[in-house]
């Protein structure tokens, strides 16, 4: 099963073989390929879905880091004297 599922994702990534990144995602799926991970692929999961969920964790991650700095940057603004305590915020 688990070359199988080795196949499938070698398959996806020679389909689009100038995505640098869809070939990151592969080989590090292949590496630690087991048999919890090639159920998964035989069960429909495919490297283009785990490029997807990447970006999509990245992105939240991005978000997050925007609402910190937006944060921070208004607590300087509002609370005198807080650049002060902490000068790596300003």
């Amino acid at each position: 099963m688990i070359d199988q599922a080795i196949a499938k994702i070698n398959a996806e990534m020679q389909k689009e073989p100038s995505d640098r990144y869809l070939e990151i995602i592969g080989h590090y799926l292949i590496d630690r390929c087991d048999e919890a991970l090639a159920a998964k692929i035989e069960g429909g999961k495919t490297l283009k879905g785990a490029m997807e969920a990447v970006v999509k964790n990245a992105k939240q991650v991005q978000d997050a880091v925007e609402n910190l700095d937006f944060i921070s940057l208004f607590l300087l603004q509002e609370i005198p004297g807080l650049a002060m305590l902490f000068p790596g915020l300003a």
